[in-house]
């Protein structure tokens, strides 16, 4: 199985509880200037919220098999709808023997996946995860093909999903997830479009690499 999270910002009335206070440079002294920084480190923070399982939540995913299928969009205004299908998905695979691929999977997908779910009282960790020796570590059917590419000493540099792919020339990744959500907005079918290409060339790395 080879899968891709989209996700979003909370809702701004969920982010105002759980909002920093902000404060700007020490050396301003300017009114317009202390305000104008200020205004920048919340716009920065806010734009970030996406990125993290506390201020963000899943809006859609792509994923498909190993096969020559072509890749399924999900998409949905209801996470937990979105997480039951990963969730039976994944699950499916594990009980078949299958492998699990995410582009920096155990970097964000997973755990944003696994911390979601936690939201909603579905046991991703306890599933997902294995205890050996006192030592909590993910299931082996988890793969991911970044860490593989990066090597031992994890140099992300040029270990993007753009570059990757642009080098082994499966194709260009345009855009980037943290838009995702502002695109999905202005245009549906170009989202829909940016997630499942994702996923194509995922699955031709992968493939590429023998794993």
């Amino acid at each position: 199985m080879y899968f891709d999270l989209e996700t979003a910002a909370l809702p701004v009335e969920q982010l105002t509880g759980i909002m920093p206070e902000f404060e700007a440079a020490a050396n301003l002294k300017d009114p317009d200037k202390i305000a104008a920084s200020i205004a920048s480190k919340k716009q920065s923070w806010i734009d970030d919220c996406a990125l993290r399982a506390t201020t963000g939540r899943i809006i859609a995913a792509s994923s498909c098999d190993g096969g020559g299928n072509e890749p399924e969009f999900h998409c949905s205004p209801d996470e937990r709808t979105m997480l039951d299908i990963l969730f039976s998905d994944m699950c499916n695979t594990i009980t078949q023997g299958g492998h699990i691929y995410a582009w920096n999977l155990f970097g964000f997908d997973l755990p944003f996946l696994a911390q979601r779910s936690a939201m909603y009282g579905v046991p991703a960790f306890k599933t997902f995860t294995a205890n050996y020796r006192g030592r909590w570590a993910w299931h082996e059917a988890f793969v991911d093909p970044m860490q593989i590419w990066a090597g031992p000493y994890q140099r992300s540099d040029g270990a993007s999903l753009k570059a990757v792919a642009g080098a082994l020339g499966l194709g260009i990744k345009s855009g980037s997830g943290k838009d995702f959500a502002k695109l999905l907005v202005a245009d549906p079918v170009a989202a829909k479009e940016y997630s499942l290409n994702d996923v194509r060339l995922l699955r031709g790395i992968v493939d590429r690499m023998g794993i």
